[in-house]
């Protein structure tokens, strides 16, 4: 009804006024994937999962560059036809299926001619690759309004498969601080690999993710938070048959919920509003009668205790150089806050989680937009993390105080 009425002001402000319509906003997109790779292993799947996303998301509007198998220059030409297409207030959508690697607390995302790195040549391949913080920026430059990046990335460590163990994470990509109107999709959580087929015969075309997006991308009113942990629960399930811990994660800046393909005038006409009148300076409008009146609800009986305030500080090491302080600050009954601040680069981080469970002196909160499981351990005066559900936890700071 919101929208409708908004629709219904705009309309009768330009019949008023005489001014002609502003040019709508523009959904542009950049899709990508890369299969063959020169010197990292090949993958099967990420090219069909380019041209599936490429027809869904030029089906809902989009005007869709597309790209497969790009070399670092050609990637390059790809994101400067796409900063020419943005304009101020647009919607931008990056899809990229293919090989990435997280190094130190930055993502990046790596063109099919990355030359073999040796044992120690990181930069290397910052240099050579494409850091999604940077294509982030370059995109929120150009003054578009929301910014969707989809990446389907996060596999085994490819360089580590080409002999540079040294180099980048185990596996999967690391998670990333979006700016305002930005929202990031990784096809895996934390740690996690993402799945190109559930085994030898399975013959669906892409990969486990794009499988589970493509269709509810097209799903009428879906809108993108919807879409995140929906897509997270299918591939959960799918992964889980074939015993794998795969649960995508999220990362939302936006205002909102963004419908990824909205109802259009269907939607405006089931909210009552007439706009097939040949003049726009008449607009008729149904009006429900008001609801009736909802009797207050009894006061609550009495005022739960609220457990002790309690903040607890810890320090780790994220690589060679980064370093890490923080704290968890529970804020009420439920809700907790880590703070953190990382040596490398410098900045600092912010995350919500919710008290799922207490027992003695085990506290485990879950950041349910990332899948992440956190035990805070006060015997052992230890941090731990998971993010297939439990089944597996893994060592990640020291408590150093707590109050």
């Amino acid at each position: 009804m919101r929208r409708a009425v908004l629709t219904l002001l705009a309309l009768s402000f330009l019949a008023l006024t005489g001014m002609p319509e502003a040019e709508a906003a523009k959904r542009v997109a950049l899709v990508v994937g890369i299969d063959a790779y020169d010197n990292l292993p090949s993958l099967q799947k990420a090219v069909n999962d380019e041209k599936a996303v490429a027809a869904t998301l030029s089906g809902l509007g989009y005007d869709v560059i597309t790209g497969e198998n790009l070399t670092r220059r050609e990637m390059n030409e790809k994101l400067a036809e796409l900063d020419a297409k943005i304009d101020p207030g647009d919607t931008v959508f990056f899809f990229f299926a293919g090989h990435g690697v997280a190094l130190g607390a930055e993502n990046y995302l790596l063109p099919r001619d990355l030359p073999k790195p040796k044992d120690g040549e990181e930069n290397l391949v910052r240099d050579e690759a494409h850091a999604v913080d940077a294509i982030v920026r370059r995109v929120q430059g150009r003054g578009a309004a929301v910014s969707f990046f989809v990446l389907d990335a996060c596999r085994d460590n490819p360089l580590a498969a080409a002999g540079a163990r040294s180099i980048g994470g185990t596996r999967g990509l690391t998670r990333v601080d979006t700016p305002k109107g930005v929202f990031v999709l990784f096809s895996a959580g934390l740690g996690q690999t993402a799945l190109d087929r559930l085994g030898d015969d399975d013959a669906d075309p892409n990969s486990v993710f794009t499988r589970s997006l493509v269709p509810l991308l097209k799903a009428p009113g879906m809108t993108h938070v919807s879409l995140a942990k929906r897509v997270q629960r299918e591939v959960d399930e799918l992964a889980a048959t074939v015993h794998h811990a795969q649960q995508p994660a999220y990362y939302d800046q936006i205002i909102g919920e963004i419908e990824l393909s909205p109802g259009g005038l269907q939607e405006t006409e089931a909210a009552g509003v007439n706009l097939q009148t040949p003049d726009r300076t008449k607009i008729d409008v149904a009006v429900a009668p008001p609801p009736a009146p909802v009797p207050p609800a009894p006061p609550p009986e009495r005022t739960p205790v609220l457990p002790p305030p309690l903040v607890v500080a810890y320090q780790g090491q994220f690589g060679a150089n980064n370093h890490i302080t923080g704290q968890f600050a529970r804020l009420d009954a439920t809700s907790w806050l880590e703070v953190n601040h990382e040596s490398e680069p410098n900045r600092d981080n912010r995350f919500s989680f919710v008290e799922k469970s207490r027992r003695g002196k085990i506290i485990e909160l879950l950041d349910d937009t990332r899948a992440m499981w956190i035990r805070l351990d006060l015997n052992t005066r230890r941090i731990f993390w998971s993010t297939d559900g439990k089944k597996s936890w893994n060592y990640l700071y020291e408590i150093t105080a707590t109050k």
